[in-house]
């Protein structure tokens, strides 16, 4: 079977295995207590689940291997799994949550699609008999439910400045991670790769760190638009706001 085809029928069976979870987890986890328990407790599981390729090579007698994603943040996915269990671990009520559990929810959604649909890992290689593979994508489905799970379970809010303030500090953190992968990756003398994807490919422009934001705050500002247009009262609108934000001064 064609390694596409492999790729798309496990994450059609994923989403309809996060689908069934997230419902479960909705109507059934109810005590605030459990809820941000299980924030961490799924982050706790992805980063088990990457980093399970160490003893699984350990006991199997196989050379072990360590990637530059085990120990430097190099790409958004590996910066949304240490984001998850920041915040599975400090308190839901403050305001570093409210925005660090939007740039998750946002960000970690398009991450975990992005490295579930287009495992570039599995399609070079498409054998879910190589652990090394498949724990990759296992890893991008629990990223995946962490960060839907906030939406589902109501802990994020539309609230469109208030997002794309979010977002843009989460852009912030993956800029400082990127730089810093590259310094660390230089001073360790490994291989320089395209950390962040803050390098612009001219043979593919959209996998640009910079495009892809420009693109992701056009998004979130038309849907959250649309959003507010039709749940909020006129006054609630962030464009109404902002409207009379300017007209008082």
């Amino acid at each position: 079977m064609d390694g596409k085809i492999k790729l798309l029928l496990f994450t059609l069976a994923s989403f309809i295995f996060l689908f069934i979870v997230l419902f479960l987890s909705k109507r059934y986890i109810k005590k605030k207590k459990t809820r941000d328990l299980m924030i961490l407790i799924s982050a706790i599981v992805t980063i088990i689940i990457h980093y399970s390729i160490i003893l699984f090579d350990y006991f199997m007698g196989n050379p072990i291997q360590i990637d530059n994603t085990m120990y430097l943040p190099v790409y958004p996915c590996n910066v949304m799994m240490w984001v998850a269990l920041v915040i599975g671990v400090i308190n839901k009520d403050g305001k570093v949550f409210s925005y660090l559990s939007e740039f998750m929810a946002f960000a970690g959604t398009i991450c975990g699609v992005i490295g579930l649909g287009f495992n570039t890992n599995f399609l070079n290689n498409p054998d879910f008999s190589d652990y090394s593979i498949l724990k990759g994508l296992l890893s991008h489905v629990t990223l995946l439910y962490s960060s839907l799970y906030l939406f589902v379970m109501g802990y994020i809010k539309v609230d469109t400045i208030h997002n794309l303030i979010s977002v843009s500090i989460g852009g912030l953190i993956y800029v400082i991670c990127g730089v810093y992968s590259r310094i660390m990756l230089k001073a360790l003398n490994q291989e320089m790769v395209n950390t962040m994807f803050l390098d612009f490919n001219p043979e593919n422009p959209i996998e640009n760190f910079f495009v892809i934001a420009l693109l992701g705050f056009i998004i979130l500002v038309v849907i959250g638009s649309i959003y507010e247009t039709i749940f909020f009262e006129e006054e609630n609108r962030w464009y109404h706001k902002l409207r009379k934000r300017r007209e008082k001064q």
